[in-house]
């Protein structure tokens, strides 16, 4: 009497586990490599497929799978050559590329009018800051490559002449955007009198 031993079923694992992939092209989903093993201790390896959502979308040990952005389970199954299979499941993260903030200056650029009589003039801005994709962490004004306020009303104080205000606005993700208005103050006409 002979007893045939069971068949035993492929051992298989994916390197790298899960793991979360950085967006390199700033365009929805991303190209990732996948390395798998599979071996068989009794028999041969038949067949070797990458599933995502249950949906064969490659075969091989080393495929490169199409992601969308987000969390994916990626599977990896292998089938031996009596029919009997093992897999092995990865989750993928990949990130969504960050949108900078939206911002703008109202007025745009403008020219002012002397009001006191005096060199310079104290100027009131208005900007706005959005993030579409997070929050606002800080805004600030720049004249001269110099931050002279932050928050979104400030009052300035800028020298006669043309002056170039700039507005920043950084997100919780490191990036900001920048708007700019030239201000026009006109420099003081001397007044004159003639005595006689």
């Amino acid at each position: 009497i002979t007893v045939a031993a069971p068949n035993v079923s492929p051992s298989v694992a994916i390197s790298g586990g899960n793991r979360t992939i950085a967006d390199t092209d700033g365009a929805a989903g991303e190209l990732v490599s996948f390395t798998g093993t599979a071996t068989d201790s009794d028999g041969t390896i038949a067949t070797t497929q990458w599933l995502v959502g249950g949906s064969v979308v490659a075969t091989g040990l080393t495929p490169t799978i199409a992601l969308p952005n987000g969390s994916t389970v990626v599977t990896f199954k292998a089938t031996d050559s009596q029919g009997l299979s093992s897999s092995t499941t990865v989750t993928i993260t990949v990130e969504v590329p960050n949108v900078a903030p939206s911002v703008s200056i109202s007025g745009g650029n403008r020219t002012l009018t002397d009001t006191d009589s005096g060199a310079g003039e104290s100027v009131s801005f208005t900007g706005t800051a959005t993030d579409s994709d997070g929050t606002i962490t800080a805004t600030e004004w720049y004249v001269g490559g110099s931050v002279v306020a932050t928050g979104l009303t400030p009052t300035i104080s800028l020298p006669n002449g043309s002056t170039v205000v700039i507005f920043k606005a950084t997100d919780n993700d490191g990036d900001s955007s920048t708007a700019t208005v030239t201000i026009t103050i006109p420099n003081l006409i001397p007044s004159a009198s003639i005595s006689g």
